[in-house]
This record gives C-alpha cells, sequence and structure tokens, in this order.
C-alpha cells in the first residue's frame, strides 16, 4: 500500500498548468467555431432575407400580371359576349362577372347561375331542364352543348350557347365540370342571313342553269339559222353575181349597137344634107337617145350604185375641132369594127389622128411602140381584155407608159367602175359614147397637169379616213357625184332655172371642198351668175373643170 501511494503522483497526469492550457486551447476553438457558426448563420439569414424579398416582388408582379390577365380576359369576354363557369364535387359554380352582365342580373346574387337559368324562355325550359339533368352527364369528359333562348328583363330576346364538360375519376365519381356560356344572337342572325343568301344563290344558280340552258337551245336554232342563211347569202351571193354577169352582159351587148346607131348619127349630121334630111336625122337621133335613156334606167333600177360618164347630150351639131394648134394622135382599141369606125369619126371630127387595133394585146404592143397622146380602150376584148392590157401599159418605161387611157365600156355597174378605175385608167366613157364628151375627157386628159387642180395633201387626208382597199371606190363615188350634179348644172342651164343651178354649185363646191377641189371651187366662184342666159357657158367652164378634177384624182390615187 505505501508503495502504491508512493507512486501515485506519477499517476496523478499533466500539472495543472498543462490542463489549464489544454482547456484554454479547446475555449479557443470553441469560441473560433461559435464565431464561425454565427457569421454562417448571419449569412444565411441574408441569403434567406433577400429569397424571401425576391420571393415578395415576384409574387407582387406575379399577382400584377394575373390581375393584368383576368382583367384582359374579362374584356375579352365581354367582347366575345361569353361567360366561363366552373365547380368541383360539393361546391357551387364559380362564375366569371360577364355572366351577370349577359343575363341583365345583378352581380350580387347569392346564386347566379340559378337566377340565370330562371330566365330560360318559356319554350326552351323542359329541352333546358333535359339538358342540365341528363345530356350533360351522359358523355363524361366530352363536350356538350344547348342553344336556348333568354328573355332578358329590358324584354329583348336573346340566344345563347351553353357548352358544359363534365370530369369523373377512373371511379366514375365527378371530380369537376367546366363551361362557357355565350350570346349567339348576332350569329344565328348572320346564319340565318347566310342561309337566306345561299337559298336565292342557289335558286338563282338553278335559274341561270335554266337560262344557261335556254341561252344553248337558243345558240343551237341560231347556228341552225346561221347555216341557213349562210346557205341563203351564198345562194344571193350567186344571184347577184348572175344577176351582175348578166347586167353587164346584156349592158354590153345593147350599147354596143347602140354606139354604132349614134355614132353614125352624129357622123351623118357632118355631112351635107338638106332641111329635111336634117330633121330627119335629128328625130331618129331623138328616138336613139330615148332607147339610150330608157336603157340606162333599166340598169339604174337594178344597180343603184351605176356612175357613168356623160349622160347629157346635146342635139347632133356640125362638130368644131377642139385642138386647133396640133392633131393629138389617138389609139383606139375595141373588137368591133363599128365602134372603131364610130369612135374614129369622132376623133376625125374633133380634129384627132388615130391608130386602131383589134384587142388588148396589140393596144400594148402599139402602146410600147409609144408616140400616143391617149388611148382610148374598150374594156371587153379578146386575146387580153382592156383591163388587164392597160395594167401592162402602166408598166411600161415613160413616156409610153405616162399615156392617158380612157376606158370605153358598156358596163357601168359600180363594181365595174372600182375594177376601172384600180386597173389605172384615166376616165370612163360609157357607151354610146358623146363626141363633145369624148372632146372633153380627152383635152381634160392630154392638158398638162395643173398643179393647184387638187389640194394635195387635203385629198389624202380625205382618203386616210378609209381603208386603202377602198380609196378606189371612195374616189370613184366622188367622180360619180361630180358628174351627176355636172349633168344637173347642164340641166338648170338650158332650163335658166337660176335657183336650181344655184342649189347644184353649192352641192358641187361642197364635194370638191371635201376632197381638196381648189380648181374647181375657184371655176365655181369665177363663173357664178345671177343671168339666165349667162348659165349654159358657165355650165361648161365647170363641166370642164370636172373633167379636169376628175383627171387629176384618179392620177393622185394611182401614185399613192
Amino acid at each position: 500500500m505505501a508503495d502504491f501511494n508512493a507512486r501515485l503522483p506519477d499517476m496523478a497526469g499533466p500539472s495543472d498548468t498543462d490542463l489549464l492550457a489544454v482547456l484554454n486551447r479547446r475555449v479557443r476553438r470553441a469560441e473560433a467555431a461559435r464565431k464561425e457558426a454565427e457569421t454562417l448563420l448571419e449569412l444565411r439569414a441574408r441569403a434567406l432575407d433577400h429569397s424571401n424579398r425576391e420571393l415578395r416582388q415576384r409574387e407582387s408582379e406575379f399577382i400584377v400580371r394575373l390581375d393584368a390577365d383576368n382583367r384582359s380576359l374579362l374584356r375579352a369576354q365581354r367582347t366575345a359576349r361569353l361567360a366561363t363557369l366552373y365547380r368541383t364535387r360539393g361546391q357551387p359554380w364559380v362564375v366569371s362577372p360577364t355572366l351577370a352582365e349577359l343575363f341583365e342580373l345583378d352581380p350580387d346574387v347569392p346564386d347566379i347561375s340559378a337566377a340565370a337559368q330562371n330566365l330560360v324562355h318559356g319554350l326552351d325550359q323542359k329541352r333546358f331542364a333535359h339538358f342540365i339533368q341528363v345530356e350533360r352527364k351522359a358523355h363524361p369528359g366530352r363536350d356538350q352543348q344547348i342553344e336556348f333562348r333568354v328573355r332578358l328583363a329590358s324584354g329583348s330576346l336573346r340566344w345563347f350557347r351553353f357548352i358544359v364538360r363534365h370530369d369523373v375519376d377512373d371511379a366514375g365519381n365527378f371530380v369537376e365540370e367546366t363551361g362557357t356560356v355565350q350570346d349567339i344572337t348576332e350569329q344565328r342572325g348572320l346564319s340565318r342571313k347566310a342561309r337566306q343568301l345561299q337559298l336565292i344563290g342557289e335558286r338563282r344558280l338553278a335559274q341561270l342553269r335554266r337560262t344557261e340552258q335556254r341561252l344553248a337551245d337558243r345558240i343551237s336554232e341560231l347556228e341552225t339559222m346561221s347555216a341557213a342563211l349562210e346557205t341563203s347569202h351564198r345562194a344571193a351571193e350567186s344571184a347577184y353575181q348572175a344577176k351582175a354577169q348578166f347586167l353587164s352582159t346584156m349592158s354590153h351587148a345593147v350599147r354596143t349597137p347602140m354606139n354604132g346607131v349614134l355614132g353614125m348619127i352624129t357622123a351623118l349630121a357632118d355631112t351635107d344634107l338638106d332641111r329635111a334630111q336634117k330633121q330627119q336625122l335629128e328625130r331618129a337621133r331623138r328616138a336613139a337617145d330615148e332607147i339610150r335613156q330608157l336603157m340606162e334606167e333599166i340598169i339604174n333600177l337594178t344597180d343603184a350604185g351605176v356612175a357613168t360618164t356623160g349622160t347629157s347630150r346635146a342635139p347632133a351639131s356640125a362638130a368644131t375641132p377642139m385642138f386647133p394648134d396640133r392633131r393629138p394622135r389617138v389609139l383606139v382599141a375595141d373588137d368591133i369594127s363599128t365602134n372603131r369606125a364610130v369612135l374614129c369619126g369622132m376623133l376625125d371630127a374633133i380634129g384627132c389622128d388615130h391608130v386602131e387595133v383589134a384587142d388588148g394585146l396589140a393596144a400594148v404592143e402599139a402602146a410600147t411602140c409609144g408616140g400616143f397622146d391617149a388611148i382610148l380602150m374598150d374594156i371587153q376584148m379578146p386575146i387580153l381584155d382592156g383591163l388587164g392590157a392597160t395594167r401592162r401599159i402602166k408598166q411600161l418605161a415613160s413616156p409610153a407608159g405616162d399615156v392617158p387611157i380612157i376606158g370605153v365600156t358598156a358596163q357601168v355597174l359600180q363594181n365595174d367602175l372600182n375594177r376601172i378605175a384600180e386597173a389605172g385608167m384615166h376616165a370612163c366613157l360609157s357607151k354610146p359614147v358623146d363626141r363633145d364628151m369624148l372632146a372633153r375627157v380627152l383635152q381634160a386628159a392630154m392638158a398638162p397637169p395643173a398643179a393647184n387642180t387638187i389640194d394635195a395633201d387635203r385629198f389624202a387626208d380625205a382618203l386616210a379616213a378609209v381603208p386603202v382597199a377602198r380609196r378606189p371606190a371612195l374616189v370613184e363615188l366622188m367622180v360619180a357625184d361630180l358628174q351627176s350634179l355636172a349633168t344637173s348644172y347642164a340641166d338648170a342651164a338650158d332650163r335658166g332655172h337660176i335657183e336650181d343651178a344655184r342649189r347644184v354649185r353649192h352641192s358641187l363646191a361642197g364635194v370638191a371642198s371635201n376632197f381638196g377641189a381648189v380648181s374647181l371651187l375657184e371655176t365655181l366662184e369665177a363663173s357664178r351668175t345671177d343671168a339666165p342666159d349667162e348659165l349654159p357657158a358657165a355650165a361648161l367652164e365647170v363641166a370642164r373643170s370636172i373633167e379636169a378634177t376628175v383627171m387629176a384624182s384618179r392620177s393622185m390615187l394611182a401614185a399613192q
């Protein structure tokens, strides 16, 4: 025991100093740990406070956005006249404020959905009640709808559409219901109008189809009629051509011998006859002239477009040479010897030399040799007709191709005259040929072209109004008008009728002005007179000016 006690101090452990030092170190570590814990706790508290502030800020922003979204949703519902409904098991319906507005109810009504149901129109109440009690639950998970009428407090009748969805869990127990109520009055009105328009459109479409069928039937009828008219037109055209050919043939057949008769009478008038013979010859001439006029009237009845050159005749008298300074040389082309004899006799009487040929080809050959001042060309001749001969001569080099060609024909239909002008003839004399008219036509054809006979610009402007192919016909119409008016003027002069002469002069001035016939206008003005005894001389001057105008107009037409 003593030994044990003696060893106790050694076993007692560290001294108090050491223990105190250990305790001090532990205290310092505990203090450091506490401070560290306090620092960490403070940092955590600050972070938590910051998070709380951010959360409150976000919550405030979310509330603001939610409120804005709610207001937008309410505005959209008001615009669409739509209200929403929602309820869960054991809870009443939660409805949007627009439901009270749509049904004109007090928003403070305890059960606004029930109040709204009480406004359903009497005619729809039974159907609406069956929908609420049965149909809306018959198909869980699917939208069901009904349209019904409501009589509002204001007295107006509105249509609404109620769409509802009834949801259940897997055991078939009710979970929730969502729905919408929308005012569809305007939609139904538009739908009704659209349906009305559709019905109107369908009726009009049916009418259109019936009309289309009638039109198709009418078109078929018109096509049948058109085919018949075409056949009729061809037959009429064939008949017209036959008639024209008949008229042309008859005109040629009658005028040719008549030309010989009148020509011979004119030739006899230039011989030495006693008074009784001259009287008998004058009666024969008048009778032949009456036959000629009757023949022309018959032809005019069948062709209103007839235009002849020289339709008035003076009594047969002794001829006076028309070319005192020289004897022009004229080529006479005609296949009838009598016609050639008549023409050559007239040429002798008015002071012209002449050469005779019997067909168009011989006329071309003679013209090619040159030396002629004018050519009298029959239209119907063998081998080569007058039109073909004229075209060939016009293709000759100058001066042979420049010789004026005057047609002599029994064909006085307008279509024939148009073809004569198109061939390049300067003028046309109708059979039987009048000697005085022949003299005037030759004088005009062989006279040097006057620069101011026709104003070229005004003449071109007049022709520019019609297609090129129709210009020869237009010129021939002008020629026909001028020659017809010249005859009327001569008749008025023979009768000494001042007023008729004045009217004819006015018409002549109008035609001349339209085509720029300045020389004719000057002649009309210079020969103006109110003395009946001066009218014949004035008529002769006007006739000569008209012939010069005709020649110039045809030359200008050929030059275009």
